[in-house]
């Protein structure tokens, strides 16, 4: 990853629930480094506590930061349904992400003119 950039948030979904598209935030910073010293330097900005990012870090001696600002939530989110149609009228294929993934300029711009009140 590479600042700057948009980074579109998906929720996955449960159940018989569909994930979804729900928000877009400016992604400021990337950085990577030791956990425990990432964890003190970002603390104050973060949702998670020092022992929940030792554990997502595991064995790797190294974690990624993302800091990011101006999250707006979606006025209509996009269901799995509704993402698959718009990728396929686009001649692509959408798959749910499993971690972050690169979308296309038009992509972005198609996908944020039909959830955003602010796309039109």
């Amino acid at each position: 990853l590479i600042a700057p950039a948009r980074v579109l948030w998906y929720v996955k979904g449960t159940g018989r629930a569909p994930g979804y598209l729900s928000a877009v935030s400016a992604l400021r910073e990337v950085t990577i480094g030791l956990p425990r010293s990432l964890h003190q330097r970002f603390a104050r900005l973060g949702v998670w506590d020092r022992q929940e990012v030792m554990r997502a870090a595991g064995k790797n001696t190294k974690v990624m930061a993302l800091r990011f600002t101006d999250t707006e939530l979606l006025a209509q989110p996009l269901d799995l349904r509704e993402l698959r149609k718009v990728y396929a009228a686009q001649g692509a294929s959408f798959r749910a992400p499993q971690s972050p993934c690169h979308i296309p300029e038009h992509m972005f711009c198609l996908l944020y003119r039909r959830a955003s009140t602010y796309g039109t």
